[in-house]
């Protein structure tokens, strides 16, 4: 289980859960953006996550969060509140990723406030694709 630094978003906006959606929003199309910037070929680039200790494999970030808005507004604002954590997750965790009977591969982690999470991944030739991710009971 990777032990993140970065705090959920629920203890930094202590207002609503359209803010911690904003937030959450914010910074993934940040992360889209520095992807497209450095892409000579906009039309072809996928967003991602370059892992630093896993060989630099890359994390796609392309539409796991589309689903959210299918879910309960509540659930949706927890999800969404784990954004940076699960970033950090992909960016800087040492553990190869689990095997899952869904065919796909998933890490555990938790927040510097204590909040545990799952990430579902599925792998592919390039990398990994991020699908979804989600708070846990300890």
């Amino acid at each position: 289980m990777y032990i993140c630094r970065k705090e959920s978003l629920w203890s930094k906006i202590e207002t609503e859960i359209q803010d911690i959606i904003k937030e959450a929003r914010e910074i993934i199309d940040e992360i889209r953006n520095q992807c497209l910037d450095k892409s000579p070929n906009k039309a072809n680039r996928r967003a991602f996550i370059k892992s630093i200790q896993q060989n630099k494999t890359k994390f796609y970030i392309d539409n796991f969060h589309e689903h959210f808005h299918k879910r309960p507004f509540a659930d949706m604002g927890r999800r969404y509140s784990l954004i940076p954590c699960v970033f950090e997750l992909l960016q800087f965790t040492k553990e190869e990723p689990a095997y899952s009977k869904k065919s796909n591969y998933y890490f555990l982690g938790k927040s510097a406030d204590d909040k545990m999470f799952k990430v579902v991944v599925r792998k592919e030739k390039t990398g990994y694709v991020l699908l979804t991710f989600f708070p846990v009971d300890k």
